[in-house]
């Protein structure tokens, strides 16, 4: 007998668009450029990466499938837990403001969820039972001309309801995903970049050596491969991150919470070849440009080999930059 994890899940919870949802949703605003992501029209959160698109049931499975994150195809997210349900409840403001919404039936007021009726139970995309509290109001007609109608599968909307409809509909729809890291192709300064993921409820992120392969790998998936010919300091070949000195020279931390996380042995991190040793024959990084005769250098950022540099945080260096989801 196979065993099952069981998710109740409250129908009649409402999911307000609360005073911390709209500061992540400003937040959000500066973090998605107006294109979407690599012109791919998805909207990325640390729970699930939502597309605006109407598709049947079928064609939003087969194109999360289609979506290749960390060498895994997503599935379709069964919006079952608060903190998916959150994140899209965010997308869909920001895509399809609830304000500009009148009509309940409206599409754009729903996403597909991957929850469905199977046998005598609902259940969620990946098998598992998900216990619904009462029962759930049907929802839009069935397309074309059928004998039958069933509504065996579930959307939820903008208000964290849900509703039935049948497979043959069209709704926007939402991919499970639980990337470590979003990266944003906005070029802002890096204390703008710090203060974004914070409104978002992340922070800049941490990116250790140990990390560079998988930092590499999102960079490719949310910026595109690297352009061949790029210069070496061109904006398009750096991100800022969450590391700094700039409370006190040389005393290197990740900006996260209130105190900090110090970075020990930053000397042996994979820096920036220099374009001229230093006097000495040594090349030695972090240099706060003291070969150049200036400091400053006080934030660190990672170009797309993954080599660390310690940057400038003057308001003209604009680079996109890299939050870090909260459970990696």
């Amino acid at each position: 007998m196979v065993s099952r994890t069981v998710s109740v899940v409250m129908v009649t919870m409402v999911i307000a668009v609360d005073a911390m949802n709209r500061a992540h949703l400003r937040g959000y605003q500066a973090f998605v450029s107006p294109d979407f992501v690599r012109g791919r029209h998805f909207f990325p959160t640390c729970n699930v990466f939502y597309f605006p698109d109407r598709e049947t049931l079928a064609g939003a499975r087969n194109k999360c499938r289609s979506t290749i994150f960390y060498e895994h195809p997503l599935e379709l997210a069964s919006l079952d837990d608060a903190d998916s349900q959150e994140d899209v409840q965010i997308a869909q403001e920001y895509v399809f403001p609830s304000n500009a919404i009148t009509d309940r039936g409206d599409p754009k007021n729903w996403v597909w969820s991957g929850i469905h009726w199977e046998g005598n139970q609902w259940v969620g995309t990946d098998g598992h039972d998900v216990v619904l509290e009462s029962d759930i109001p049907m929802e839009g007609e069935c397309p074309g001309e059928q004998d039958t109608c069933p509504r065996d599968n579930v959307i939820l909307d903008h208000q964290g309801h849900y509703g039935r409809a049948n497979a043959a509909r069209k709704y926007p729809f939402a991919c499970a995903t639980r990337p470590a890291y979003l990266i944003s192709a906005n070029r802002v300064t890096w204390t703008k970049a710090k203060k974004i993921c914070e409104r978002m409820g992340l922070q800049l992120a941490i990116v250790t050596p140990k990390d560079v392969k998988r930092f590499k790998a999102t960079m490719n998936f949310f910026l595109g491969r690297k352009r061949d010919g790029l210069k070496p300091f061109d904006p398009a070949n750096w991100i800022w991150i969450g590391g700094s000195d700039r409370h006190k020279e040389g005393s290197w931390f990740w900006e996260s919470g209130k105190k900090g996380l110090p970075i020990s042995d930053i000397e042996k991190y994979p820096w920036r070849k220099l374009n001229r040793p230093l006097e000495n024959g040594r090349e030695t990084q972090p240099d706060n440009a003291s070969r150049l005769g200036q400091e400053g250098q006080d934030v660190l950022a990672i170009n797309r080999d993954g080599d660390y540099d310690d940057s400038y945080i003057s308001a003209r260096r604009k680079r996109a930059f890299a939050c870090q989801c909260r459970f990696f």
